[in-house]
């Protein structure tokens, strides 16, 4: 049991020290963005222009929760359903490190737009 522990924090222990880096830089720049905020942002660009583009500020905090959310599935699913699949296994290691870095670039995009 240990040492699927061990290899499993080894496999994916960059994707982890990217997604907590990841976490931290949106952190940190929402908070020292926070005061210049408006207290609507856009965020949903696929909308048609207008309001319905527009949220409240706290809905940008959905960028990381669904950053960690998907990654934790993706871990999940490679670890127990494709454990055997290393082909597989190497997709969904390499699609979460891009879904972190454009995660990150979107929020961080966001909040370069609107202050």
């Amino acid at each position: 049991m240990k040492s699927i522990i061990l290899n499993t924090l080894k496999k994916f222990s960059i994707t982890l020290l990217l997604l907590v880096a990841s976490q931290v830089l949106i952190v940190i720049v929402g908070l020292l963005s926070y005061p210049n905020l408006p207290p609507q942002v856009p965020l949903f660009y696929s909308r048609p222009n207008g309001d319905d583009q527009i949220v409240d500020t706290i809905y940008l905090a959905y960028l990381p929760i669904s950053m960690v959310l998907i990654v934790l599935i993706n871990i999940y699913i490679s670890r127990f359903l494709f454990s055997g699949n290393v082909f597989v296994r190497r997709i969904i290691y390499y699609a979460n490190i891009v879904i972190i870095i454009l995660i990150t670039l979107i929020f961080l995009r966001i909040i370069m737009l609107i202050t």
